[in-house]
């Protein structure tokens, strides 16, 4: 709350309008509540009790779930006049922490105190105008704090400052942007965590939050996060003031603990000048007087300024499955980022920093040439060894089973769907949206489908579900940089330990958290990929969504930035049989959805085929009763397989002949009552579609050829259709050679 006994300075409607960008992320969770103002009594401060905005001249309560609403209908409320404001119940929520500036701003003017102004530029994040003008309100991400906070702190100048995270309070909101303020949420944990050392050990908590422990607040920075910060810092022989404000920076963020010690000593080690009794002794001084105001923020800052793709290692816990292995706390910047240069940066006295390496030209030398080896072809024209490439299909075309027929095609050295093997090897399908127990079965239904036993696959291929194991690559972090975590090290390690000669990743967009339509982000993750591939000697296959009205053969049908198929060296596109080609191939219209054409969108390392791949989806049951989807190679039947040689002689002599009424028969459609597709269907009994590629076989076989004839009812020169009589008696004779021999 904020305001005076005698006054309240309303500022503002109440209503938040526009919205700003970073409350968007508040305003999709259903934790709003709304409030009046009341006037002031009996010398106390005006309150603003909590209302329901679905009812409300009903009161709200923090601890009840069901009296929040949605940030619209709280925005309703307002707009009704019903309501002075809007508010944020902020128990259960783990993602921010907030932080209440009272009495630091001047209502009228907008001028800051010095020590807001000075938290408003630490912090770094959105911060907005309370409602009563004179107060600030910090709202930030959280990183690292797990336990309930609330607490207050007293500030010079007789401000506060009252820290909330996840504590069964709420916050007014008035989306009031403060000038100097970013429209964006940022990590704040090292300022809450400072302000909390500002707080006397004696001063009360209130009965929502734990005790603060005696220990520093800061400590809440693990060991693995300060030994990998310290690793970054460069420590070229510096100052005794500067080795000792990183040793106070370490004793404050591990609370003075023996593993603090340890990191920190290593660290100073770096140096020429290190000796195990000065930090001893330095570290043993901090505890009769600690250090003031600095902390992990600023291992952090260090950190960041040495290497800027550094990221704390508990930050991508998250990302990381539980049996996957951790960085270990001295691990340098490329166990998280990949091949990331080494950077020169000067420390923190300014001296010289490492030079950075120089770029050498790499002279061509034409006895290469002599020993350049071909590509390593692993699966029909778009598998690699060593590079990604790019499986695409609307939803429900069967493209996941398509990839599965693919891995174990590969696995068992059989083309399955009549593409060639090349190299076969293990193949390991990682499934990023399925159980295993459907993997098992997808599995299952393309082993019945093309009759293999599951024994001949025994130790040749490996099925994992990201459901059990997330496959994360690449994540964001909450300042918007891209980073990629441990797993791209230890994939590339467990695919050399398995000698995995395929990797088939479905579907991509699982695999980092990046924004889908940032060309800038989708390479970072493609470029992981490729990297995989190259360090693993493997091709690897990356299942991805089409867009809307995607059509296959065009590369521009992915969905999300172009910059994934600009990066991978092949791109497979399914989609289902269109109405043109079902009506062509003789399939009924309820059927063709079960035809799928697979056409290569970018083809850059091998020539395009000139016809297409057909496959059929067929529904497989399994032993225990379930129907599953596998895919087999379709061949369209040709359209002359219900036409002899000898009928097919007729069907020439009688479009090549002139007909009753003098006029020929044309091979064009719009010549509609001359077209030889009339003819042709009568007699076959088939669709027009098919009509027209049995002429044009005709025409190009030649037993048909188009010429010009006197027409004799427009008394003028038009063109028709005149067959070849040898060729059609040499058909006869054919045929009757071929039925009696």
């Amino acid at each position: 709350m904020d305001g005076t006994a005698s006054q309240v300075h309303r500022d503002g409607d109440g209503l938040i309008c526009p919205l700003p960008d970073a409350l968007r992320a508040l305003a999709a969770r259903p934790h709003w509540v709304i409030w009046r103002w009341t006037e002031p009594t009996d010398g106390r401060k005006p309150d603003k009790p909590l209302f329901r905005a679905g009812d409300p001249w009903r009161h709200a309560s923090t601890q009840e779930p069901a009296s929040w609403d949605s940030f619209a209908a709280a925005m309703g409320a307002v707009a009704a006049g019903e309501a002075d404001g809007a508010g944020y119940v902020l128990r259960d929520d783990a993602a921010h922490i907030f932080l209440d500036l009272d009495a630091c701003r001047e209502p009228v003017t907008g001028a800051l105190t010095d020590w807001a102004q000075r938290l408003v530029e630490e912090a770094d994040s959105y911060t907005e105008v309370t409602p009563s003008g004179r107060g600030l309100r910090i709202i930030g991400l959280n990183e690292s704090l797990s336990a309930p906070i609330h607490r207050r702190i007293a500030m010079p100048e007789g401000g506060s400052v009252e820290i909330f995270h996840r504590c069964p309070r709420y916050v007014t909101v008035s989306g009031r942007l403060l000038r100097e303020a970013p429209d964006a949420l940022r990590p704040i944990c090292d300022v809450a965590a400072d302000l909390l050392l500002l707080a006397k050990p004696t001063a009360p908590v209130l009965a929502d939050g734990p005790p603060a422990p005696r220990s520093h607040p800061d400590a809440a920075a693990s060991a693995e996060d300060i030994a990998a910060a310290l690793a970054q810092i460069p420590n070229a022989d510096l100052p005794w003031d500067e080795w000792s404000r990183i040793g106070m920076a370490v004793w404050r963020a591990s609370g003075g603990s023996a593993a603090g010690l340890a990191a920190w000593a290593a660290w100073s080690a770096k140096s020429s000048k290190h000796q195990d009794a000065a930090c001893a002794e330095r570290w043993q001084h901090w505890f009769r007087s600690p250090p003031d105001r600095i902390g992990f923020a600023s291992l952090y800052r260090l950190a960041r300024l040495a290497n800027p793709l550094w990221v704390k290692p508990s930050l991508l816990a998250g990302h990381m499955p539980a049996s996957a292995p951790q960085a270990g706390g001295q691990g340098a910047h490329a166990d998280w980022e990949g091949d990331v240069p080494a950077r020169g940066v000067s420390p923190p006295s300014g001296a010289q920093g490492a030079t950075t390496a120089g770029l050498v030209a790499t002279p061509f030398d034409p006895a290469e040439l002599a020993s350049l080896a071909p590509r390593e072809w692993v699966y029909g024209h778009f598998l690699i060894r060593r590079f990604v490439s790019v499986l695409g299909a609307p939803g429900g075309t069967g493209k996941t089973a398509y990839a599965i027929g693919v891995a174990l095609s590969v696995a068992l050295g059989r083309p399955l769907v009549e593409e060639p093997v090349h190299s076969p090897g293990r193949a390991w399908i990682y499934n990023l949206e399925d159980p295993r127990d459907e993997l098992l079965r997808r599995v299952q239904a393309a082993l019945i489908a093309h009759r293999i036993p599951a024994s001949d696959l025994a130790g040749r291929l490996f099925l994992n579900s990201g459901r059990e194991q997330p496959l994360i690559l690449a994540t964001r972090l909450p300042d918007g940089s891209t980073v990629a975590t441990p797993l791209v090290e230890a994939l590339i390690a467990e695919l050399t330990r398995r000698q995995v000669r395929l990797l088939v990743v479905d579907p991509f967009v699982k695999s980092h958290r990046l924004e889908e339509n940032r060309n800038d982000q989708v390479d970072f993750a493609a470029t992981l990929w490729s990297r995989v591939a190259d360090a693993a000697g493997c091709a690897v296959l990356l299942v991805h969504h089409f867009r809307k009205g995607g059509i296959a053969g065009d590369a521009d049908a992915f969905r999300g930035a172009s910059a994934l198929v600009d990066a991978a060296r092949a791109a497979v596109a399914l989609r289902a049989m269109d109405e043109k080609e079902a009506e062509r191939f003789g399939i009924d219209e309820d059927e063709r959805w079960f035809f799928v054409r697979a056409d290569n969108a970018k083809l850059n390392l091998a020539p395009r085929p000139l016809d297409a791949t057909w496959l059929q989806l067929r529904s497989i049951t399994l032993p225990n009763g379930d129907h599953v989807q596998a895919v087999a190679r379709w061949r369209p039947a040709s359209v002359f397989k219900e036409l002899t040689l000898g009928a097919s002689a007729d069907l020439i002599e009688q479009l090549g002949s002139p007909r009753d009424d003098g006029e020929r028969w044309s091979a064009r459609p719009q010549d509609s009552d001359r077209w030889a597709g009339t003819l042709i269907t009568s007699v076959v009994g088939c669709t027009e579609e098919q009509a027209r590629t049995i002429l044009a076989g005709y025409l190009k076989s030649q037993t048909l050829r188009i010429v010009d004839y006197q027409s004799p009812k427009q008394r003028k020169a038009r063109k028709g259709l005149e067959h070849d009589p040898q060729a059609v008696a040499g058909m006869r004779l054919h045929a009757q050679e071929n039925e009696h021999p």
